[in-house]
């Protein structure tokens, strides 16, 4: 199976842990290469838009090509990076887990379905909502998946 991992790339240490964890149950491990909030020699990233882009896009091919993500979100935090991340791979049929979950990453999928609900009906203003942000983004500028 191919993994890809996401998560804010403060979370470093907690990336190879759980990458190591799986290519020793022999799984094939996607990832950032780039950690620009936990390596000072990589900060410079987080001014540069796009470095930024380049990096995101290249993360999606990653998600293109895995059979499953799994966030990496200590504490339950997921950034709007990620839930980006985490739409674009649910609008491709890529099934998620976390690794801490939370009422709200319990329930993502349901978001998802939701968010494309809110969004593609005329008759309901959808909230402004992060979650509806990261789903609209994703639709907007990547599209539903391609079957």
């Amino acid at each position: 199976m191919i993994i890809v991992l996401t998560g804010s790339t403060r979370f470093k240490n907690e990336f190879f842990k759980v990458a190591k964890e799986y290519e020793q149950q022999g799984h094939a491990v996607l990832m950032p290469n780039t950690f620009s909030k936990s390596d000072v020699e990589d900060a410079y990233i987080e001014n540069d838009p796009q470095i930024l882009d380049n990096l995101f896009k290249a993360h999606l091919q990653k998600i293109d090509v895995a059979d499953k993500m799994i966030v990496i979100n200590p504490g339950g935090y997921i950034g709007q990076g990620s839930k980006k991340e985490i739409m674009y791979a649910l609008t491709r049929g890529v099934s998620v887990e976390y690794i801490c979950n939370t009422e709200v990453t319990k329930n993502i999928e349901s978001i998802s379905k939701w968010c494309k609900i809110l969004t593609t009906s005329n008759q309901i203003s959808p909230k402004k909502n992060d979650w509806i942000d990261a789903y609209i983004y994703i639709i907007n500028r990547y599209g539903e998946r391609k079957e």
